[in-house]
């Protein structure tokens, strides 16, 4: 039996047919609902998401479609903080999208979430076997310990701070 939930409302505030994602826990003695936006890619498109629950709580990946390949054409980490949901993309600052067999691919790196300690992280990881290719300096920029309320607030996973990767473990997501 799955313990969490993720589904999509429609939001009682917002103008006519906008949506929210809310992620709920089906546990008996549950806290309050997460909320936020559906992220803008998922509006128009069908996203899939993957969520795993950490030691640092409920973490989610929206997987965007891209309309010319089977391929994805981002990657965006949902967080919650509070009863709030934020999300960020995970490809953003990792270069231009690379072809291999005649379909684009997206970028050759990208960051991918890891709990370190009792804290979220991003870090930059290899996404495809480009052999000898570094990760781009914008793409290095953005990794480090992720404020959930500052990604909620802001729409983006500002680095709270540096982590020793050594103390790290991948959180168990299918990151495309």
């Amino acid at each position: 039996m799955c313990d969490w939930e993720l589904r999509e409302e429609d939001e009682p505030k917002g103008p006519p047919q906008t949506k929210a994602l809310v992620l709920a826990s089906l546990a008996l003695d549950a806290p309050a609902p997460v909320r936020g936006e559906v992220p803008e890619p998922c509006r128009t498109s069908t996203c899939v998401y993957y969520g795993t629950l950490t030691v640092v709580g409920p973490v989610l990946l929206a997987v965007v479609p891209s309309p010319s390949s089977e391929m994805p054409s981002d990657v965006l980490l949902l967080v919650a903080h509070g009863e709030r949901l934020g999300s960020t993309s995970l490809w953003d600052g990792a270069g231009a999208p690379v072809e291999s067999d005649f379909t684009m691919v997206g970028p050759a790196h990208a960051l991918a979430p890891f709990v370190c300690g009792k804290a979220l992280a991003l870090l930059a990881v290899e996404r495809l076997d480009m052999v000898g290719l570094p990760p781009p300096a914008t793409l290095l920029a953005r990794e480090g310990r992720v404020d959930p309320a500052a990604l909620v607030a802001t729409g983006t996973a500002t680095p709270a701070g540096p982590v020793d990767r050594a103390s790290c473990e991948p959180v168990d997501l299918p990151v495309p």
